[in-house]
């Protein structure tokens, strides 16, 4: 009687389905854990100069045009602001144009215009504060931030990573990206099981990376059973036998197998 009135209350709220030799095969189809393999455009990176990045500039045998680092100024204290308009100041040539240029191209063109005041200058210029690009980091990870960008590719799993990592309730199968005006879900389980390298993207200025909350799934197990309870199926695939196994079997004088 017991077992009956649970099953009456049972039924309505789920569908009851009979397995029969006819039917059973329909429901013998594992889920795939495998993963699923990422839409989302991955390309290179190659750093571009930006607004509020500082440049270190040293123009050799030129110690007149270096502003010097030292113990009460740093390198980033000392070096070239890039400014709202996108341009940096610099001795003789005036006004450079900097944003969306990589260091290099900024070396050469400030190189062809100091030619006119100095004979085979030796330039060099490099990043010294990342200020310009950055990517924000939220949701189910330890440390939610925002990350910049350097000249080293930030991929997914490094910006999680650099995040503290993910949280318990963090479902790495559920990562969403966010990328001008998309949003592209990112399943980082599969590159770390299977090395799925769609999906640990190199991200992009302005993305968005948001990890997901881990949603339990479970499965009832009620009846002639020692000890009616559920059965966690969030991680893996359970047979019918383990979950029966892993409540206490079924009971031997009453159960009908």
């Amino acid at each position: 009687e017991a077992v009956r009135a649970e099953v009456e209350e049972l039924s309505t709220n789920v569908a009851i389905v009979q397995l029969t030799a006819d039917n059973i095969n329909a429901f013998n189809t594992p889920r795939n854990l495998g993963g699923t393999r990422s839409t989302m455009p991955s390309g290179g990176w190659d750093y571009r100069v930006g607004v509020g990045d500082v440049l270190d500039i040293v123009v050799w045998d030129h110690p007149e045009l270096t502003l010097p680092a030292g113990e009460r100024r740093t390198p980033q204290e000392s070096g070239q602001r890039v400014q709202a308009d996108g341009s940096f100041f610099y001795p003789y040539v005036g006004q450079i144009q900097a944003k969306g240029k990589t260091p290099e191209a900024i070396r050469d063109d400030l190189t062809r215009k100091l030619v006119a005041f100095i004979p085979d200058p030796q330039v060099e210029v490099r990043v010294v504060g990342y200020k310009a690009q950055a990517v924000s980091v939220t949701g189910e990870v330890e440390s939610p931030s925002r990350q910049p960008l350097t000249d080293v590719p930030l991929t997914l799993l490094d910006a999680v990573s650099a995040a503290g990592g993910l949280t318990e309730d963090a479902d790495p199968r559920d990562v969403t990206v966010r990328r001008g005006g998309r949003s592209y879900t990112v399943d980082l389980q599969a590159f770390l099981d299977d090395a799925a390298s769609s999906n640990n993207p190199v991200l992009q200025n302005g993305d968005v990376v948001s990890v997901g909350r881990q949603e339990l799934q479970e499965a009832y197990l009620l009846g002639q059973i020692v000890k009616p309870s559920t059965i966690d199926l969030t991680r893996e695939n359970v047979t019918l036998t383990q979950a029966v196994t892993r409540v206490g079997g079924l009971k031997e004088d009453s159960a009908d197998a």
